[in-house]
């Protein structure tokens, strides 16, 4: 793989919505760890030989409560930096204390030359 772009790493790559960390655990939503933040790690933007565009990167959760789901919002931008659209990316299976790494092809007909991570809510 070769890397596109690099996705901007001055940029804050962490936002979260805990509110639905406690439903979707079934755990008391008083519990310490619904305050809990996942982190995005490692952004990066990445095209195969075929010329497929990938969003690859890893997400952290220092909780002590492994998560079924989240998602990870992602702002595609073109070569002037400029947002030409966005994708959601779904992220299963994320085990407690562990870093779960993930990976989505970019499905825009702009020319994507870089990414940035929007947001990350837990479903």
């Amino acid at each position: 793989m070769k890397r596109l772009f690099a996705v901007l790493p001055a940029v804050p790559f962490l936002f979260v919505l805990a509110s639905g960390l406690a439903a979707c655990n079934g755990s008391d939503s008083s519990s310490p760890s619904a305050a809990a933040q996942l982190k995005v790690e490692d952004p990066a933007l990445t095209r195969l030989e075929d010329g497929t565009r990938l969003f690859t990167a890893k997400i952290y959760n220092p909780t002590d409560q492994s998560l079924n789901r989240a998602q990870v919002q992602v702002t595609l931008l073109d070569a002037n930096n400029r947002r030409v659209g966005t994708m959601a990316v779904e992220v299963s299976n994320i085990a407690a204390r562990d870093t779960t790494a993930f990976r989505q092809p970019v499905d825009s007909r702009e020319d994507v030359s870089g990414a940035r991570v929007k947001s990350v809510m837990v479903l």
